[in-house]
Parts: structure tokens; sequence; C-alpha cells
């Protein structure tokens, strides 16, 4: 296994070829394989990414919603950063009185907990406001 040294270091190339090797093996098995069912990563790099990197478990309140979740936030750090799109930001709070406008309006329109609302829009503030809302 030979590579350009300007392009890729040791452990990169060892990865590579690791990875190679994984290919290989599954395509010289003797079995049936598809291609779409042929991994590059080992069972270790496997059992890494999905287990050891994705242990990212928080505890979370069992009653509330991602509503009451974010409104929480807003009320702990109105000012921090909330969204940044397209060159701008919104911060918690900014967000959080933009959503609640919406909600009240639409309240006002009569829709009431539980009423469903459908949202077609490109991404945007406005439709981040529209999901709160």
């Amino acid at each position: 296994f030979s590579y350009n040294a300007d392009l890729l270091d040791d452990r990169t190339a060892e990865m590579v070829r690791g990875h190679f090797d994984t290919v290989l093996q599954q395509m010289v098995s003797g079995e049936t394989v598809l291609l779409g069912d042929v991994g590059l990563l080992t069972d270790g790099e496997r059992t890494e990414l999905l287990e050891t990197y994705n242990a990212t478990r928080a505890a979370y309140p069992e009653a509330g919603t991602v509503v009451d979740l974010f409104e929480s936030q807003a009320g702990r750090t109105p000012g921090s950063m909330a969204l940044h799109y397209d060159g701008e930001g919104l911060s918690y709070g900014e967000l959080n009185k933009k959503a609640n406008r919406l909600a009240r309006y639409l309240r006002r329109q009569g829709l009431v907990e539980g009423d469903l609302v459908g949202l077609c829009m490109d991404r945007s503030f406005d439709m981040v406001v529209g999901l709160l809302a």
C-alpha cells in the first residue's frame, strides 16, 4: 500500500489501508455480499463510533416539551446566540419573543393546543419561529 505523503500523514494512511483491507476481506469471504452492505469500518471502529463517541446521554425532565426546554434556555441565556443563518444571528430572547408573538396570533385566530398547523417554507429564522410557536 503506497500513498502520497504530501496528502496523508502516517496515521491517516494506516486508517485508509485498514479500511481497504476490511472491504477486501468482505469481498473475498466467499459469501454473497451486496455492494451496499460492504462496510469500511472494523468492528472496533464501528463500536467506537456508535457507542463510545455517541455516549451523549443527558438527563432531561420527564414532563415537558421541546418548547418548554427552549423557553427555559431562553430564560437563562436571553442574550446568547440561538440561531445563525445567512450571516445573521438571533438571540434566544429575540427568538422566544418572535415565537410567542406568533403563538398569540395563532390563538387569536382560534387555534388551541393540539391543533395541527402545517408549515411550508424555506430554511430561515421564520421557519424556526413557526416551529416553536
